[in-house]
């Protein structure tokens, strides 16, 4: 006995679905890195979790990053200005403002 197409795309998903599982990624972390003037900083450097992730701000002095639900570290420096380091509890998109002091 011969079995149906569907029955083989079935059995294809399945596996498909066990080997590659939805991806875990749940919210993006977006913001906009400041000096203490309110001007945009463009190239500096912000890291997510103790640089597990990283980038430079872009012109507008705006990064993002893509992440898990949880908490997690961010820090931001630039040249000639104080670290700044927070801790962030991600459930869902957010935006945040950063102002390095001189």
């Amino acid at each position: 006995m011969q079995k149906s197409p569907i029955a083989y795309m079935y059995v294809f998903l399945a596996f498909a679905l066990f080997l590659f599982p939805c991806s875990a990624i749940a919210a993006k972390l977006a913001g906009t890195v400041y000096d203490s003037q309110g001007e945009s900083l463009v190239g500096a450097l912000v890291k997510v979790d103790d640089g597990k992730y990283a980038a430079l701000t872009g012109p507008d002095g705006s990064f993002s990053f893509e992440l898990t639900d949880g908490v997690h570290g961010i820090s931001a420096e630039f040249m000639g200005c104080e670290k700044y380091d927070k801790r962030v509890n991600l459930s869902s998109d957010r935006h945040i403002k950063i102002t390095l002091k001189e």
